[in-house]
This record gives C-alpha cells, structure tokens and sequence, in this order.
C-alpha cells in the first residue's frame, strides 16, 4: 500500500509547532488524492487573504436543508445563523491543532480524521473502540471508530541508511510527492527484496550502530537520507532519489490584468532546472522551435507510435490528426500536432504514457485555482456528462500551482462544422457546460468562458 508521508512532527508534549503546515498538509493534492483513493473527500480548508486558517468547509454540497441520519451518524441543520457580514459556510469546522482533518464518505457523510501515531495508549485505545459492536457502543454512548487507515511507521528507521542503503530509494519511492511517479506495494516489494538478496548474511547480522543521530524532531522532508552513503550506490540509484519539494521558482512578474513580456517568460518553461522539474513530475515538456519569429511554437518530444494520420483516444484525450501541411520553400516539415501559444502562462507536454497534455501556471489562492481545485475533484463520469475538461493534476510551487489538462483543440471552431448537427452539437455541450459550472456557483469569466469552451468540442 502506498504511503502518505506527514510533512511535520508529531509528538504528544510537543507544545510548538508549525500551525501553518499542518493545516497546508491537509489541503495537499497528496493527501486529497490519498483519502479520496481511500473513499473519503476531505474538506475545503478556508483561506483570509493569504493566511490559511483553521476552518474548512464541506467539499460536497448538502442536497437538503436539514437532514436526519441513523446513528452513528448525527442529524444536521445547514442553515446558518451568522453576522451579516459574515460568509454562509453551513457545516463548517474547526480544528486549532492541525492533527484532524475532516471529510465526507462515498455517500456524503460527514466524518472526522485523526493523525495518531502507532505503538501509542491513544492508538490502542482507539483500536479496541474499533473492535466493539455498534450496538455496544450506542447503548453507552460512544461515538465509534469506523476505520483505522494504516499508513507505514517505519520510516523511523530512516536514520539508518548508511547501515541499510537500500532504506534511501525505498522510502524515497515509497512517499514520493509525485503520485504518479509514488511505488506501489508491488514495487516496493521488489526493490526490497531484490536488494535484500544482496545482503550477506554477515551483514545482516551486524548490529545496529547508526554514524548518524536518531533526532526524531528532525521532519521528515529535511532528513537526509542519503548522506554517508557510497558514491557507487548513489549513482546506481539516482533515479529513485526524490527530488526537493519544490525549489522550482517563477523568474518573471505573473499578475492578473497587467501587461507582459512574452519573451520574458519564454526563459523559465525552456530552463533545464524547469524542464528537469516537470520529468520528475512525469511529465516531458514540448521543445521550441528553433526558427526565429516562431518562439510561440513548440512541438511534442515523443513521435506519435501510430501507423496512420488518425489517432482515436479515450476520454479525457482528444482524438488525433497527424498530417501536417506542405512547408514554404527553404523550411523542413513541421512536425505533426505542433502547439501555438503566445502568453507565456500555459506550455504543453507529453505524459509517461506520451498522451498530450496542457499545463497553466496559476496563482495560489485565487478563484482561478480554487475553480480549478474543485473540478479536480469531481469525477470523470461527471466531467464527461456535463462536457467539461478534466484537470488531471494539480503541482504546487511556491505561490503557484500548476494545473495539468489534457490537451484539446486550439479553437471551439476549428476545424469549422460542416453540418447542422454538428453545430447543434457544439451549443448543446456549451450550454451543459455551463449550467454545470452555474449550478456550482463558478461564474464564466474570461478564463472560465475558455475553458467551457474548450470543454464544448468534445462533443462535437
């Protein structure tokens, strides 16, 4: 099973602690995506400004004003008393500790999430509630434990790498921040018990004696774990070594409604240190073109494996033409399902599997990005029905996220219907577009009016 590493220290006693990035934990597309594999849609944590704070609001909107409900789960009223310059948030909550998160189940239930470290009387005392009958526990009156999500314990042996190497690119995998790139159980297996069978048992006998010391308090993304380790074994396995959280920084000005250079943002998206950034995350970005005047063109990396200029995809990837035309005199061909795109705030890349993508720089805590957060979280079926383009991914950086769609059209008009149908066809899905992000309470600004209607072609 995969892990979910927590980001910060945990220790009964510990009385400071950094607030901030605890409450950050639970809003982190790492943990969103964990739990809601898991069957549970954590809550949307509430922002003042740019302060996160210690509320956050249900991600799944009630269907009714008042609700009654079976035990162990309790009735609920969504009807707000609150100032009049106060936000309508029914059924928020709160948390000052940053060690519970809250969320709803695959039915829309509400439940609460505890961190609770293992081998502890909290742990035991938890998992002996969770091994009582509802009906004892009604009958006195305690609020069950309806689940005990196991999430590995022993990265607390990562202090003795340099005694075990192998720990390194297993714990490393094993919480990688890229999910994609994050071992399964299946593989964390292998890598284990291939490296095992290297092991003599002369070694495996030595004792413990770690040359590094065993701090605890020392948080987990700061834990070097391949210090002292053998410039052999490291080169050996350099690809299974995680790379920083972040470090990736925006070099140009990115304020909404400001003018901009094109040219000054070409140098980020063509850096080597974004280019290696973005293959860590698994994804290849698209390569310039190399002829002067044409900076905002750029063309896919991987050559399309196909046989024919037709390629059929499954939603949420576009269909595929690969023909391209004749060149002007003096120019070589251009390659097929070349991308055009002149702001500077969108580049285009291709995945593991080579499926085309489009990724958007946005800024952190915006509407744009809270738009973007929310319909990462809904379904594809859902997405699918209501024409709307999924967002595949969302990588943070420092006040930025950066929002990975697949790559469609470049124009709801191109190629131009032919038939009356098709045009019906085109203002069906843009109007069910639309009422979906309506019922949502998402406005068709300019940015959103872009994306329904980049969403609108799928159905034509």
């Amino acid at each position: 099973m995969d892990l979910l590493h927590v980001p910060f220290y945990l220790a009964p006693g510990l009385g400071l602690y950094e607030i901030e990035k605890r409450f950050t934990f639970w809003s982190s597309p790492e943990a969103r995506e964990w739990f809601k594999a898991r069957g549970y849609t954590l809550y949307e944590r509430c922002w003042e400004e740019d302060m996160i704070l210690d509320t956050s609001i249900q991600a799944i909107p009630s269907q009714t004003e008042c609700g009654e409900a079976e035990y162990p789960y309790p009735h609920f009223d969504t009807d707000c008393n609150v100032e009049p310059d106060e936000p309508d948030t029914p059924l928020r909550a709160r948390d000052m500790t940053g060690k519970t998160g809250f969320a709803q189940d695959a039915l829309g239930r509400h439940v609460a999430i505890k961190i609770v470290r293992a081998d502890t009387e909290e742990y035991h005392i938890l998992r002996f509630l969770h091994e009582q009958s509802l009906d004892t526990l009604k009958e006195n009156s305690i609020i069950p434990v309806l689940e005990l999500i196991p999430n590995g314990t022993f990265w607390k042996y990562q202090h003795i790498t340099d005694r075990l190497p192998l720990l390194a690119p297993l714990l490393n995998m094993m919480t990688h921040r890229n999910l994609k790139r994050r071992f399964s159980a299946a593989e964390a297996l292998r890598l284990f018990e291939d490296r095992v069978a290297e092991l003599s048992d002369a070694k495996l006998a030595a004792e413990i004696r770690p040359t590094k010391d065993r701090v605890f308090i020392t948080e987990y993304d700061d834990y070097d774990r391949w210090e002292n380790l053998s410039p052999l074994f490291v080169e050996r396995f350099k690809g299974y070594r995680a790379t920083p959280s972040s470090g990736l920084r925006v070099t140009f000005p990115y304020e909404p409604g400001t003018d901009y250079d094109f040219y000054e943002r070409i140098p980020f998206w063509d850096s080597p240190e974004t280019i290696e950034w973005f293959k860590n995350h698994g994804y290849t970005l698209y390569r310039r073109s190399e002829y002067a005047g044409e900076e905002s063109v750029t063309f896919p990396v991987f050559p399309s494996d196909a046989t024919n200029d037709f390629v059929e995809a499954n939603y949420p990837y576009a269909h595929q033409d690969l023909r391209t035309p004749d060149p002007d005199e003096g120019y070589e061909r251009d390659p097929p399902l070349l991308a055009q795109e002149s702001t500077g705030k969108i580049a285009f890349a291709q995945d593991s599997l080579k499926r085309h993508v489009a990724i958007k720089l946005v800024r952190d805590d915006t509407g744009e990005y809270r738009v973007l957060r929310f319909l990462s979280q809904q379904s594809m079926d859902v997405l699918k029905a209501n024409c709307i383009i999924p967002v595949l991914d969302l990588l943070p950086i420092e006040g930025f996220w950066f929002a990975v769609m697949p790559r469609w059209g470049t124009a709801i008009n191109q190629p131009a219907p032919k038939t009356l149908s098709e045009t019906v066809g085109i203002i069906h899905s843009w109007l069910k577009g639309l009422n979906y992000l309506h019922e949502h309470n998402i406005s068709h600004g300019v940015g959103v009016t872009f994306l329904i209607l980049f969403c609108a072609s799928m159905k034509a």
